[in-house]
């Protein structure tokens, strides 16, 4: 009678693993439920199987309600059921909750193996947690080692840190253990962190396992090196799929309209967005890259028609969408059309952020419109935005324009005490406003600064530091400054000013220069 009760169970626990093929989670629960609700006892299996297939359904909730059921059945059951329960969180995605399953597992001095450990890898990777990651990584054993490793290398790469998803590879490739899919990660991790020549490095590697380069491969190589000087490899590796018969999707479209962008080939983007198009089923990050392409090359009539074509399909435009359009706009000169971009799309009631914020600023200096500049500024402080360093250049910027010195002056004062480093557009705009306004003392102050700061001065505020000693009576340091922007001549620069000796030094014929 026994061994038939065990053949009933095993009979169940294979039907409900079969429903998992087919993503039956409620068929599979049904049969826990009549397993139950006879004389039979669902072991260990049992609740495994159900739950995996309640897992690849993402239905980690009802993996939570068997768990319980099967702390019922002691430790033995429970401890199986509690890593059966962690793997399907973390297939769902709730890294969170497998994280409070190995806390309670602990508590409850259940017993680990290498797959819990494994899973617990793969957790601490959704959730960012690198460090505890790895050091959870050196207890697993042979069994789950290779998926917990290529997890622990897309969670540094994640976090940067691509010098240790580099060391896993080295540790796998000692142990013969690599495949494919490590080093696909350790792509993904270089191009996070814009390591394009380990990249290519890694990808030499691969080339010469001779193991097959898959899709996912050959594009997260590309998406490493899509935004250097080796973009021209980036297509390369793309246009490749063709001659493989593999068949590209939307990611690897995607990289090779940013690798186009990156060469400035905006009209082999645009081609590849109809590609897209066609063959595809194209996203908002499609068009955010096709628009990033006419950034650079000045074409912001092409990515507003870009912006355009995006709305009228329906796609979720974002903050992103529109603020590579404003920067279309701006590196063409179009103030108005930046300021409008912005406009609509704070009517749109998508999230300003400081970035977006600060290209509509740039644009509204560029065009001579102090005021907007300084309105826009002042809605930044509204809404609890942070200030960068390309903000308060063009709120500098902007004063200078508009001769408020004072108000530049403060500018500066905000940016370090925010420990926003300054650059030399900032105090050359901010001499500027002080050079409008006749505070010549000023002038001389900030470009005593920007030598302090190693920076080298140009010519304009060479030019301005001698209208400033000219409105002082300083034309001992005119005479030094003329000198110094004599030498910017000969390089090139502009030299706007006639010879302090013919202006200021007339004024004071007997003073002599100390």
């Amino acid at each position: 009678a026994e061994r038939c009760t065990r053949l009933d169970v095993e009979i169940y626990n294979a039907a409900i693993s079969a429903y998992g093929k087919a993503l039956a989670w409620q068929r599979a629960l049904g049969l826990v439920d009549r397993i139950h609700a006879s004389s039979l006892t669902a072991d260990a299996v049992t609740y495994r199987s159900a739950m995996f297939v309640c897992g690849r359904a993402g239905r980690w909730e009802a993996t939570l309600q068997l768990l319980h059921q099967a702390e019922k059945g002691g430790k033995a059951a429970a401890s199986g059921a509690f890593a059966a329960a962690m793997e399907a969180c973390v297939s769902a995605g709730r890294w969170e909750v497998a994280l409070v399953l190995s806390d309670t597992m602990e508590q409850r001095q259940l017993r680990s193996n290498d797959a819990t450990r494994a899973v617990l890898v793969r957790a601490c990777a959704l959730g960012g947690f690198w460090q505890q990651g790895l050091s959870v990584l050196a207890e697993v054993g042979t069994e789950g080692r290779v998926a917990a490793t290529n997890a622990a290398i897309v969670a540094c790469g994640r976090a940067g840190q691509w010098s240790h998803s580099l060391a896993l590879l080295s540790e796998l490739q000692q142990a013969r253990f690599v495949g494919i899919d490590t080093y696909t990660a350790v792509l993904s991790a270089c191009g996070t962190s814009s390591q394009w020549q380990e990249a290519a490095l890694v990808f030499e590697d691969l080339e010469q396992t001779g193991l097959p380069l898959d899709l996912a491969a050959r594009t997260a190589a590309a998406a490493a090196c899509e935004t250097s000087e080796f973009w021209a490899r980036a297509m390369g590796l793309l246009e490749e799929l063709q001659g493989e018969d593999l068949q590209a999707d939307v990611l690897a479209y995607n990289v090779a309209i940013r690798a186009a962008a990156g060469g400035d080939l905006w009209q082999v983007a645009l081609s590849l967005l109809v590609s897209v198009e066609k063959d595809l089923r194209s996203s908002v990050i499609t068009y955010n890259s096709a628009m990033r392409s006419c950034v650079s090359s000045g074409q912001w009539q092409v990515a507003l028609l870009l912006l355009a074509r995006c709305l009228s399909r329906a796609l979720p435009a974002d903050a992103v969408t529109y603020g590579v359009a404003m920067s279309a706009c701006e590196k063409g000169g179009q103030w108005s059309r930046a300021l409008g971009l912005f406009w609509d799309l704070e009517k749109a009631s998508l999230a300003v952020d400081a970035k977006t914020c600060s290209t509509a600023m740039a644009a509204c200096t560029n065009g001579g419109q102090w005021q907007s500049t300084l309105e826009l500024l002042a809605s930044m402080e509204g809404q609890s935005l942070k200030k960068g360093v390309v903000s308060y250049t063009a709120a500098i910027n902007a004063c200078g324009m508009a001769g408020l010195w004072e108000e530049a002056l403060q500018y500066l004062r905000e940016m370090g005490s925010r420990k926003i480093s300054g650059n030399l557009i900032c105090y050359s705009a901010a001499a500027a406003a002080c050079e409008q306004r006749g505070r010549w003392q000023h002038v001389l102050k900030l470009l005593q600064e920007v030598n302090l700061q190693r920076w080298e001065p140009d010519a304009a505020l060479y030019n301005l530091a001698i209208s400033a000693c000219e409105q002082g009576s300083k034309w001992q340091y005119s005479l030094l400054f003329f000198g110094e922007l004599e030498k910017h001549a000969s390089s090139g620069a502009s030299v706007s000013r006639m010879p302090p000796t013919t202006t200021a030094c007339v004024a004071l014929p007997r003073e002599r220069p100390s």
